[in-house]
Formats: C-alpha cells, structure tokens, sequence
C-alpha cells in the first residue's frame, strides 16, 4: 500500500524519480515539513521559507517584510514568509535570473532575457542581451511591461528606485535610475569606459561603487560614483587575470569585494576567490586575513545600514559552506548557520536581507547522493531541493569567533 500511494503521489506531481523497490533505492518515510525549532541540518533557529521541488532563487524581501519573493524554475512568485501559498508574478517560460521590490507596494522589478525581437545570437565570449521588465499582481494574462534593454546589472536605490547599469556604444556604460512608475532618467551624467559587471548602492544613496571590465583587454577595476556630485574615481585596478565574483559592496567602513582568477586547478576545480577590502579613498586592496588565511569567499551582502557584511563561505577549502556576518566596526565574525549536511548556494543573488537587518535569506538543499522515492506529498519536500531558509542574526552566537581586519 505505501508503495502504490507513492507512485500515486509521484505520478500525480511529476516527481517519479525511480520505479518503487528497484534494488539500491530506498523509499524515504514521509516527516513533518516544518518542525518548529529544529535543526534542519543548517543550525538551531534556522527555518525554511519555501518547500517543494524546483530550483529557487533571487530571494527577496519585500521592506515591510511581510512577504517574500523569488525565482522558480525561471517565473517569478512570491508568498507571504508563513505561508505555502505563491502568487506567480510571471509566466513559466520567462527566464527571470534576479528580482528586486522597487517599494513598499506591490511592484516587482526583474531582470531577465531581452524579449523584445533582438537577436539571442551573440560572439563568444559575450553575454545574451538582457531587460529589466516591471510587473504587478493582477496584471491580466500575467504581462510585464519591458522598461529597458542592454542591462549589464541592477541594484535597490533609495527612494523606492531601481540603479540600472545599462550598456552603451564603443564599450561603455550609463548608470541609469528607474522610478517606482516605470520611468527612466540618468542617475549619472557621463558614460562609464568599460562594462559594469556588478554594482551597489550605499545605504544613504548617494555613492556607488562598481566593478568595470575594460574591453578589449577584459582587465577589472573598482570605480566609485559620487550621484549627487555627478563625479567618479577609479578607486583600484585588479591584478592581471583577476575578476570580480559579484558586485562589490559599499559599507561604512570601506568596499568590500570578492575577486580571484579566472582558472581552474590541476585537478579541474575554480581557483578559490578571496575576500579583499579597500579603504574610502583610492589605494590598493588588501586581503581581509582576519577572516582565516584559508578563508573562501563566495558571495556576499551589505546589511541594510551599511555596518554588517553577510558572506557564503568557508574557512578552509575542506570546510562545509557557511553563511557568516562580519561585523565591520569590531571585526568580529561569527558563523551564522552550523551546516552539517546541506549545499549552500553560492551565487551573488542568492543572498539577501531583510529591512530591518535581523534576517538573511539563503537558498540551500541536501546533498544528494543517488535516486530516491518518496512516500510523500511533492509540495512538502524540502532537504533534496533548493529551497530559501531563513537564519536570523540579530542575536549570534560569539562563543566561537575570529577578528578580522
């Protein structure tokens, strides 16, 4: 009987990864998909905001905090964070890769593939053309409204707009504003040499701080806007063969970035990157040691306030993949997840805070290892699939913590 409900229940939701009591296979007894305060393999307090199949990611926040939206399978939904309830923004085959609240409503900002007729063909080595389209619910037949194309990278700007990076002519960019309504006007006066790869924003709105790849040579630097001077400085040029991992961050206590080389090891593997620190005035970078000398940095985020940094990493490469915070006025950091047995995802726009700066957001699964079936319903699985979880930071732990600087 348990067999035949979970070939029932796997047909039913498209889930049927193997033939039930094939050899070598086990069937997985169903558990409670949400288990109040317990360890779900990432650290007391940490919860899960999402269940089920599908490969989620681009968690956001909306600034009240009362819901959450995402990228599932390429559409964009988002729920309030208690509930299993989505509201699909998008349709299915729409390709969405980040997604951002442009204000305390409803409207949703999302990059994605030009869809507007342009030629998907492109050189090697050259990205697919992008657009940033806006949506809100109850729009009929789910429609975006395609407010600008060439979109190199995109971040929050105060006063509930959205910072565009936008590619130009001859290799250039322009920093470009887009307003809660959909409308366009230049953030910054002058086209910027090169292609901005990544961008932020500072918590006071007024400073951005960019990393540019310059054509032909495809060598990085960091470069600093000042919006309300209409200003720029190059602020560091990166070592050759370098790259910038991400956008880099603007904090209260200087930019932070992740960076390495663009190589694998002998054994194949991507040289691991590191996480450097320049101070608020042109220099050169340097290493944050404090972190571990064999600290490998993945992805990271600003908190809100600008006096926090979240970073997905590890302190060593035999290490498992932590989120940790930094606290950039004493140099402390602490581990804010105890991962035993999950795959933390480690791309840039995996990661996100919430408003009020207590929560961070991260998108993990289980670490799978050959086929499984299931004697439960598709809609509340949750280790074997990328899903959000929740981990709060207001209150770490310091019991074990290092000092960074």
């Amino acid at each position: 009987m348990l067999c035949r409900t979970a070939l029932a229940t796997l047909a039913a939701t498209g889930l049927l990864l193997a033939g039930c009591g094939t050899a070598g296979e086990t069937v997985i007894p169903a558990e409670p998909a949400e288990r109040g305060g317990a360890d779900l393999g990432l650290g007391p307090g940490v919860r899960p905001l999402t269940f089920g199949p599908g490969d989620k990611g681009s968690p956001r926040w909306r600034p009240s905090g009362d819901r959450l939206a995402f990228a599932l399978d390429g559409y964009v939904v988002d729920k309030p964070p208690d509930s299993r309830e989505l509201r699909r923004r998008t349709t299915r085959d729409f390709g969405a890769e980040e997604v951002e609240w442009v204000s305390s409503g409803n409207v949703l900002t999302i990059l994605g593939p030009d869809l507007s007729g342009a030629d998907p063909s492109s050189q090697a080595g050259e990205e697919a053309p992008r657009a940033i389209y806006r949506t809100s619910p109850g729009a009929e037949g789910l429609s975006v409204d395609e407010i600008a194309t060439g979109v190199l990278a995109m971040s929050p700007l105060s006063g509930r707009k959205l910072l565009v990076a936008l590619e130009m002519e001859a290799s250039t960019s322009a920093l470009v504003k887009i307003t809660d309504d959909g409308e366009l006007s230049r953030a910054y006066p002058f086209t910027v040499e090169g292609r901005i790869s990544g961008l932020s924003v500072s918590s006071d709105g007024s400073k951005v701080v960019a990393a540019v790849r310059q054509e032909p040579s495809g060598s990085f630097g960091i470069h600093v806007f000042d919006l309300s001077k209409g200003t720029s400085r190059r602020f560091s040029d990166l070592a050759e063969g370098q790259e910038v991992f991400g956008a880099p961050q603007w904090t209260k206590h200087g930019i932070f970035y992740v960076a390495g080389e663009a190589r694998t090891d002998e054994s194949g593997d991507a040289v691991p990157y590191d996480l450097y620190r320049l101070p608020s005035h042109p220099g050169d970078p340097k290493p944050v040691a404090g972190v571990g000398e064999d600290f490998v940095a993945s992805s990271l985020k600003v908190s809100p306030d600008g006096e926090r940094l979240a970073i997905v990493g590890r302190r060593n490469p035999n290490s498992p993949t932590e989120l940790y915070v930094l606290d950039l006025s004493t140099g402390v950091l602490e581990a804010a997840t105890a991962n035993e047995n999950m795959e933390i995802k480690t791309g840039p726009g995996d990661l996100a805070w919430s408003a009020d700066g207590d929560h961070i957001a991260i998108v993990a699964r289980g670490i799978l290892s050959g086929h499984r079936v299931y004697a439960v319903r598709a809609d509340s699985l949750l280790a074997d699939f990328y899903n959000i979880y929740d981990v709060p930071v207001a209150d770490l732990d310091p019991a074990e913590e290092s000092r960074a600087g």
